[in-house]
């Protein structure tokens, strides 16, 4: 890769929106990124709005390429427009979004001295209403979302990987194979399955930021797309079996409470009725959001979420069998032979995290000479460890238990000063 000017191919897809896109595009005007080095791709899914028209009509400071498909979603369209790219970086934007100056060259800042690497941009939420129980908690979910990926020694996991904003190289994206286009929902999780599998490395971007004006979500919509999610998850279950056990549905395998095992029953018996009941909770919802009744809106609101993405799973598994045989498909580990190494944080901790670096462990066993100080388990779905987790996950998580190996070692004093 060129480390001074690479070229970047910047795709978006689109489905009516044109007001949207054009102040994408007005945005990307106004890069601090030279704009003669990049390249813009409009992938228009199925556009019936207007949206061709202002394209033809748009005039730009870079290169423009165009690229109508038919209805064929999302996933689909970044895959057109990552196969016309000529960019040796991709960057993958959503129609909605709203480019700072520079969100182009942060990206490629990011990119500039490591190979392989998925650059995962900021994209704090514009909505429409910030009033309403729903809005303040969608607000709250995104800001959440971006401040688990600030802490220092964060491990990313296959659910860090945000389509709206996000960058990689074009040959890492054609040898993993791009977006999955069986998927027309959570294709960013399963594509960054793939990636986390493939050893990618994942970063997140503060300074590449880009505006999400999400003028379209409301409750209504949320709770279609869980729908949509459930049965999104069946067919990433199916893709990667060694995942299941993280997918939300596992908990429908072994339910706590008899509510829960209750609304399972009906919902695979008589699933009209749980519809019709879960209607009646929609409406109650708004009652209880005009007597400001937060805490119960909040209960309420996410058993219905719960509810509706059950509902997507019951569309494609039909039989409480059905789903005991999806789950015990994930049953199976993966091979974990020779992913685990032992580390003696008697030698230093910067030696240790050197050796995480060079060998990129699943796990690591921890000791302090003779002392065992604990193990970092492998995470399903995670990135392999770094040197960076290190120092995070002993000063949390196995904080009690090093102090007890220093104790017995009587080196307190030389563990925090040498390193």
């Amino acid at each position: 890769m060129n480390k001074i000017t690479p070229s970047i191919s910047v795709i978006i897809p689109t489905h009516n929106r044109s007001a949207s896109l054009k102040r994408n595009l007005d945005a990307l005007k106004l890069q601090t990124y030279p704009l003669q080095e990049m390249e813009v791709i409009v992938v228009a899914d199925g556009c019936n709005d207007g949206t061709l028209e202002m394209l033809c009509n748009y005039e730009v400071p870079f290169a423009l390429k165009v690229i109508e498909q038919p209805g064929q979603g999302a996933a689909t369209a970044r895959n057109q427009g990552a196969a016309s790219a000529t960019g040796s970086l991709l960057l993958f934007l959503d129609d909605d979004i709203e480019a700072s100056p520079h969100l182009v060259e942060a990206h490629i800042k990011a990119h500039q001295f490591h190979p392989e690497l998925v650059v995962i941009g900021y994209l704090p939420p514009r909505l429409q209403n910030s009033s309403s129980f729903f809005h303040i908690q969608l607000g709250t979910w995104w800001e959440t979302k971006f401040q688990s990926m600030r802490q220092l020694g964060h491990r990313y996991t296959y659910e860090d990987l945000l389509s709206g904003n996000f960058s990689l190289e074009a040959e890492l994206f054609q040898r993993i194979g791009g977006f999955n286009t069986t998927f027309r929902c959570r294709e960013d999780y399963e594509l960054g399955a793939r990636l986390i599998k493939a050893g990618a490395d994942f970063v997140f971007a503060h300074n590449a930021l880009g505006y999400h004006h999400d003028e379209v979500t409301n409750l209504d919509r949320s709770l279609s797309r869980k729908r949509n999610e459930g049965r999104a998850d069946i067919l990433f279950g199916r893709c990667h079996p060694d995942l299941i056990p993280n997918l939300r549905l596992y908990y429908f395998g072994t339910p706590v409470s008899w509510l829960d095992r209750l609304i399972i029953f009906l919902s695979f018996s008589i699933p009209a009725l749980t519809d019709l009941l879960a209607a009646g909770s929609r409406w109650l919802l708004n009652v209880l959001e005009s007597l400001r009744m937060r805490g119960f809106w909040q209960n309420l609101n996410e058993r219905l979420h719960g509810y509706w993405y059950f509902r997507g799973v019951v569309d494609e598994l039909k039989t409480h069998k059905g789903l005991a045989s999806f789950l015990q498909g994930g049953s199976i580990r993966p091979d974990q032979s020779g992913v685990e190494i032992e580390l003696d944080l008697q030698e230093g901790l910067s030696l240790a995290e050197q050796q995480l670096d060079k060998k990129r462990p699943a796990a690591a066993r921890l000791r302090y000479g003779q002392y065992a100080v604990g193990r970092i388990p492998c995470q399903s779905g995670a990135e392999r460890l770094r040197g960076v987790h290190l120092r995070p996950i002993l000063a949390h998580t196995l904080a009690f238990s090093l102090l007890q190996a220093l104790a017995m070692e009587g080196a307190i004093n030389k563990f925090t000063s040498v390193d």
